[in-house]
């Protein structure tokens, strides 16, 4: 979840981890890790038994405007990226001091989204997102070629928070 700070110079929410992990046939799963102090995850949530085998996973940021992070994926063959938002309920756990805390935490995916087609890792075997790089509000997407060469697609939000879309525009050299 994001990391913003409370007017105390807290976090609000705690950060996770997303992972996609190998399954007894050969195909993925994708994996929510849920920070619940500063060095500890809780237990794992599964998001998604199988169909993450061959793809990259983006960290854009709030995609869909919703106030909480989302997720892109890009297929390494087809080069279509797809939107991801949670189902995001609150979780309450004790930690190994006894101190109860209760955060939100993603339980399942809710909403997707095909957002560009074509960006295959062929062409650009890295990719990724560092948000909002174009000042726009939404947040863009860059890879880089096998030369060498950084290109960008600039974001705009489409949908609402609770009908999202998005699209992609671009390559920018």
């Amino acid at each position: 979840m994001s990391t913003d700070l409370s007017p105390a110079n807290t976090h609000k929410y705690r950060t996770g981890l997303v992972t996609t992990e190998t399954t007894q046939d050969g195909d993925a799963a994708l994996w929510y890790y849920p920070s619940v102090s500063d060095y500890r995850f809780a237990d794992p949530v599964r998001l998604a038994a199988t169909g993450w085998k061959d793809r990259d996973l983006i960290s854009p940021g709030d995609w869909a405007g919703q106030g909480r992070p989302g997720l892109w994926a890009r297929d390494r063959v087809t080069g279509e990226i797809t939107a991801y938002t949670f189902t995001v309920t609150t979780i309450t756990n004790t930690d190994e001091d006894g101190i109860t805390i209760s955060y939100p935490a993603a339980t399942g995916i809710a909403n997707t989204s095909t957002i560009a087609t074509g960006i295959t890792a062929t062409a650009w075997p890295r990719i990724g997102s560092d948000g909002d790089l174009t000042a726009t509000g939404a947040p863009s997407l860059w890879a880089i070629t096998p030369q060498d060469t950084l290109h960008s697609w600039t974001g705009t939000r489409t949908g609402t928070p609770t009908d999202p879309a998005f699209t992609l525009t671009g390559p920018n050299a």
